[in-house]
């Protein structure tokens, strides 16, 4: 049996719709943006590409200042789903690591197209969100009965990293205590 691994050469991380006028009604944006953050910037540290979605950023903005500095490329679109075509070539490898809003919606049928493809998917609970807090559980319970798999952020960083002696651990290291800090 083949258990799904985050792997600093096989993953890429998707940052899923964080605009402005999409995360203004979340109750928990910040602390899933302050997450994403993280996790962008320990991705660029070690070399993981980061891509971002906006759905329709004429309508919604674009993606916020916090994340955008981290994505080598953002793509718009107006499908709820960021698993467009130019999205699953960017991608182009096999794991995804996921963050996002909204979790029911944008986040959960981007999953299932990415799964439908056969593509490991990981989400970062801790940097996923919805307006409507009651819709977080059961879209994460859909996700994982496809295939994804949970994880938090800092997880997700060390089991990318994999050993205390890779190079940039300790830059990776500070980012993850700021996080916990602000905790």
């Amino acid at each position: 049996m083949s258990i799904p691994r985050l792997r600093l050469t096989d993953t890429v991380l998707l940052l899923v719709d964080f605009q402005p006028r999409v995360l203004a009604p979340m109750a928990e944006g910040r602390s899933a943006v302050l997450a994403a953050r993280t996790l962008a910037e320990a991705c660029c540290v070690l070399g993981v590409d980061v891509i971002a979605t906006e759905q329709v950023p004429e309508k919604f903005g674009n993606t916020v200042p916090d994340l955008s500095d981290y994505a080598g490329e953002t793509f718009a679109k107006s499908r709820f789903s960021a698993w467009t075509p130019e999205v699953a070539r960017a991608v182009g490898r096999r794991s995804l690591l996921v963050a996002g809003v909204e979790a029911h919606v944008c986040v959960l049928q981007t999953v299932l197209d990415a799964r439908a493809e056969d593509r490991d998917v990981f989400l970062a609970t801790d940097a996923i969100t919805a307006g409507d807090m009651t819709q977080i559980a059961p879209a994460l319970r859909r996700m994982v009965a496809a295939g994804a798999v949970e994880t938090g952020v800092v997880s997700a960083l060390y089991e990318l990293m994999a050993d205390a002696n890779r190079a940039h651990f300790r830059d990776v290291l500070k980012l993850v205590k700021r996080l916990l800090a602000a905790g």
